[in-house]
């Protein structure tokens, strides 16, 4: 049996692919989208459950690609078509803070993890 041949988990369904089209134009690798799609699949499962309105998937926007070069330093890249916004040892702490912060959730602060929950959340804004 497949998830999609169970109708009320359907709705749920993260990702089965590697690449998933999510707007019929871009194709996006499942690691650039799980926090936001856990957010909104976490949000729609209880909405489903308390009768609530379910909210679409939206990736955080810009989207934004980060490369590290090593002792080059990094590549920041910005939007879909990959626009180079910053290189050298700047980037390097662009791609830093993405790695040890940005993708990790707080573990010592209640607030901070359920903001970082909420499907609106940005780490952009």
């Amino acid at each position: 049996m497949e998830l999609g041949d169970l109708p009320a988990l359907a709705n749920f369904r993260a990702a089965e692919e590697a690449f998933v089209p999510f707007d019929g134009q871009h194709d996006i690798e499942q690691g650039r989208h799980a926090q936001p799609l856990g957010r909104s699949a976490g949000h729609n499962v209880a909405a489903d459950l308390f009768g609530a309105d379910m909210v679409p998937f939206s990736p955080f926007d810009p989207c934004g690609t980060t490369l590290d070069l090593g002792a080059a330093g990094a590549l920041v890249c910005q939007g879909w078509d990959r626009q180079v916004a910053m290189t050298g040892q700047e980037a390097k702490k662009i791609k830093v803070l993405v790695n040890t912060q940005m993708i990790y959730p707080p573990v010592d602060d209640v607030a901070a993890l359920f903001k970082m929950a909420d499907y609106r959340y940005s780490p952009m804004a």
